[in-house]
């Protein structure tokens, strides 16, 4: 809220390097707030001798899913970049906006559905429940693909009404970008249903890896797009296929790596 204040008041100007400039530094306040309430709750052994084995251990085993991750969320930051640097403003105030909206699909399905579902995949799979795990994986894959599909409806006309109701006129014209962020969306929600079956299945490297390569083809595809239109659009095109590629390689090697009887 103060960010958004001081760059409505002309203080901050608006552009994607000072929000990300000031997210750090406000995210980095954060952190500092974090441990004075920790210490505040005199929490004892911090004296005790630490495992430093365990700690490398813990670290070379989560740095390639951290760069996976991070390969994922770069497209959130990356697109917006482009947008900014190649295509006018006008451009990234659309794309931010519906996208902002397009992102709920994703809360969405994620607190209702996946936060629940996910954990009893790996118990079933561990547990060796083949049957009640196959039942598992149908019942999540019909529930993802019913809530995504019926969400990026409800956005869709839900938007469209708080455009027309305040009157934000700069915004019609883009209106076709609206539908490309929320096809995206709902291709991303998808993923996750090889997404997770490969994850209750320790296939983590199989996930990361398609990760950090779809991230580069991203850029890549990005840039022979901008060379070849000067349309912003090309933005939203290239993350929608962008997903649609998650989705097809995940599910190749789901079907390739997972166990199904």
């Amino acid at each position: 809220p103060i960010l958004i204040f001081m760059m409505s008041k002309g203080i901050i100007v608006n552009n994607v390097n000072n929000i990300i400039i000031y997210w750090v530094i406000f995210g980095f306040i954060a952190l500092l707030i974090s441990f004075y309430r920790l210490k505040q709750y005199n929490i004892q052994g911090w004296n005790i001798a630490v495992n430093k084995k365990w700690i490398y251990r813990g670290l070379l085993v989560s740095l390639p899913l951290l760069m996976g991750t991070l390969a994922l969320r770069g497209v959130f930051t990356f697109d917006r970049f482009w947008l900014q640097t190649y295509f006018s403003t006008d451009y990234l105030a659309a794309y931010a906006f519906f996208g902002t909206f397009s992102a709920v699909i994703g809360t969405i399905v994620d607190s209702l559905i996946i936060a629940y579902t996910y954990p009893k995949l790996i118990k079933l799979f561990n547990n060796k429940k083949t049957l009640e795990y196959n039942k598992e994986i149908k019942k999540f894959s019909l529930q993802i693909v019913f809530l995504s599909i019926f969400s990026g409806l409800i956005l869709y006309y839900a938007t469209n009404f708080i455009v027309d109701f305040l009157e934000l006129k700069n915004y019609t014209q883009y209106m076709p970008m609206l539908i490309v962020i929320l096809i995206a969306n709902v291709l991303f929600c998808i993923s996750n249903i090889p997404h997770y079956i490969l994850y209750s299945q320790n296939k983590d490297k199989v996930i990361y890896w398609v990760h950090i390569i779809l991230f580069f083809f991203f850029i890549g595809f990005l840039y022979i797009l901008t060379r070849i239109f000067n349309d912003g659009y090309i933005v939203p095109i290239a993350v929608l296929i962008f997903y649609l590629f998650l989705l097809i390689f995940k599910l190749i090697f789901c079907y390739k790596f997972c166990e199904f009887r």
